[in-house]
């Protein structure tokens, strides 16, 4: 079993939601499954510092780091820990 990454799993629903990739055909407990899966083993991403960093953020930030105008995302994820933007892309690009 995965190891439950709830700032990750955060984002990653939030960015589902805003892009369709949850919906009456695929439910929200399946795309979990699927990120976990995704996330198990993530060699070269330090996991525990970006989900840490997003259960860190207000919820405007969030959705700026997930769905947000590309100069914002670009600023606010400046601040974020090495690997967040590249686990976000591939979060949506094979998930969402």
């Amino acid at each position: 079993m995965a190891t439950e990454f709830p700032g990750i799993m955060k984002a990653a629903v939030l960015m589902a939601g805003c892009n369709g990739g949850i919906n009456r055909d695929r439910p929200e407990c399946d795309f979990r499954e699927e990120v976990r899966t995704l996330l198990d083993p993530k060699p070269g991403h330090e996991l525990a510092a970006i989900d840490a960093w997003l259960d860190s953020l207000s919820d405007h930030d969030l959705l700026t780091a997930v769905d947000g105008e590309q100069l914002e995302m670009r600023t606010l994820l400046s601040s974020s820990p090495h690997g967040t933007h590249s686990l976000l892309f591939e979060i949506f690009e094979q998930v969402v």
